[in-house]
């Protein structure tokens, strides 16, 4: 397939991590994403090299956490919305700010679903995590097919009421599919959808991923000296750093 749209949302807190995910996707996808802002300043904005755009959202959609500490980012699935409609009939990868690409993905990885999530990731089949939800919301993909428009338009609707994440509003939308159950695809209700591999797709354990999700990057400070470690060998050593993640995959580590 062709790569799909990647886009991402960030205020002014999360610019920081923005010019360093525009390289890493261009890098991987020979395409800059799409920055939806969410509060970035002028300045902010005209440092990137990739499109900005202010989308609409209703009051309050951004920057909100629940009283459990989930971050409310219900503004995510406008974001897709409006990211499908400006694509002429392309699929939309909607990523975290804090996410980064090891490899860029195969033609047969979504291959021809409406639709792509990651299931929680082992390591966070806790209680507590679960309590947000089967999946991760952090690498949503999106086709520009009407049954993932009906999901898109049902996932907007549930962050709309202002009850539940983004993350678990879609995720309670998807209970049928059996997230924790498998990966691979699934079909219900004339929606294809795939269950991609957490721990290659979205390892927040950053351990065997071609896609890492460095989660709390923003406010731990261990977690961020290691994106910036990545970074660096990503920028000088791509293909090292490609197979040193390989390798790891092939020891079980």
């Amino acid at each position: 397939m062709r790569a799909p749209r990647i886009i991402t949302c960030a205020d002014a807190g999360y610019f920081h991590f923005l010019p360093h995910l525009e390289a890493n996707v261009e890098r991987k996808f020979g395409r800059l994403p799409l920055v939806y802002s969410l509060g970035l300043t002028e300045a902010q904005a005209g440092a990137l090299r990739s499109e900005v755009v202010r989308v609409d959202v209703p009051a309050g959609f951004a920057g909100r956490e629940s009283r459990r500490g989930f971050v409310m980012a219900t503004h995510k699935p406008a974001c897709i919305r409006d990211a499908l409609d400006r694509s002429g009939g392309e699929g939309c990868l909607c990523i975290d700010a804090d996410i980064f690409f090891v490899e860029p993905l195969r033609a047969d990885d979504i291959g021809d679903a409406d639709m792509a999530v990651t299931p929680r990731h082992p390591k966070e089949r806790t209680p507590l995590h679960l309590e947000n939800g089967n999946l991760n919301s952090g690498f949503v993909y999106v086709s520009d097919r009407p049954a993932a428009r009906a999901m898109l338009a049902r996932w907007e609707e549930a962050c709309a009421e202002g009850t539940r994440t983004d993350q678990k509003a879609l995720s309670d939308l998807l209970a049928g599919f059996g997230l924790l159950e498998g990966l691979g695809p699934v079909t219900r209700d004339g929606l294809a959808l795939m269950r991609l591999d957490p721990r290659l797709f979205n390892d927040v354990r950053l351990k065997t991923g071609r896609v890492l999700h460095f989660k709390n990057a923003g406010r731990d400070p261990r977690i961020a000296a290691k994106l910036h470690r990545y970074r660096r060998w990503e920028e000088r050593h791509p293909h090292a750093l490609a197979a040193y993640f390989r390798l790891r995959r092939a020891l079980g580590v």
